[in-house]
């Protein structure tokens, strides 16, 4: 809930005569305090990294689901595991678990889902990894005209219409936020679908998002990455 894109090394002056006499916070894409979680102004708009499960007509966010966590250090890589915890469908039980690998010197996070067990015999299910993102230093997050969508070497201004952009297994899938110096990008192993959401003036953040096919056979991973614009 709080991540801040240090990679973007931004020289951030301060004190009389800068122009900015007296704030020194260093940015957030997501801050803990500010319009961050899942309930912010509006149910499910609020700044925040998770991951939505489907099965059939149902979708839960697994910013709900409470559990708790193991972390291991090995070495320069930190690793943190999830207990297994129950997701219950209407038509269905599921056990899941997650693993956050994060590693010293490296702008990646890489997060895997494992399906442990159901009650339906070869259950699929959808997993939808994604990021909402602002950027800003209080409460209120600052103009959005500046961030570029970017998909396939195809890039979409920020308007503020709520526009929605999708694309099969896309080889780009980031945004661009230039105030900030910064690049967001998603990617997965294996196939799945891209997307990026633009917001408007009462829900001012970007998602970027991509969905997976989950089964017990095998996990689904996908990596979250930041990167200093050049």
């Amino acid at each position: 809930i709080d991540l801040r894109p240090y990679v973007a090394k931004l020289n951030i002056p301060i004190g009389i005569g800068t122009g900015n006499t007296y704030d020194a916070s260093y940015p957030y894409l997501i801050q803990a305090n500010y319009r961050a979680g899942f309930f912010t102004h509006y149910a499910g708009e609020g700044t925040l990294r998770s991951c939505k499960v489907r099965y059939q007509d149902e979708v839960i966010d697994l910013a709900l689901v409470r559990t708790k966590a193991n972390v291991l250090r090995h070495g320069k890589t930190i690793t943190v595991t999830t207990d297994p915890f129950e997701i219950n469908f209407r038509h269905a039980t599921v056990t899941m678990q997650s693993i956050f690998t994060f590693t010293e010197g490296s702008s990646t996070i890489q997060t895997e889902r494992r399906l442990l067990q159901s009650t339906v015999p070869g259950i699929e299910l959808t997993i939808q990894e994604y990021i909402t993102a602002t950027y800003g230093t209080t409460e209120y997050a600052k103009d959005m005209s500046q961030v570029t969508m970017m998909m396939n070497d195809q890039s979409y201004p920020y308007l503020y219409k709520n526009r929605l952009f999708k694309q099969p297994s896309p080889t780009q899938l980031s945004v661009h936020i230039a105030p900030v110096n910064t690049i967001i990008s998603m990617d997965a192993q294996g196939p799945f679908e891209g997307y990026i959401q633009e917001g408007y003036a009462f829900s001012p953040m970007v998602t970027l998002g991509l969905y997976q096919t989950l089964t017990q056979l095998q996990g689904v991973t996908s990596w979250l990455k930041l990167q200093k614009a050049r």
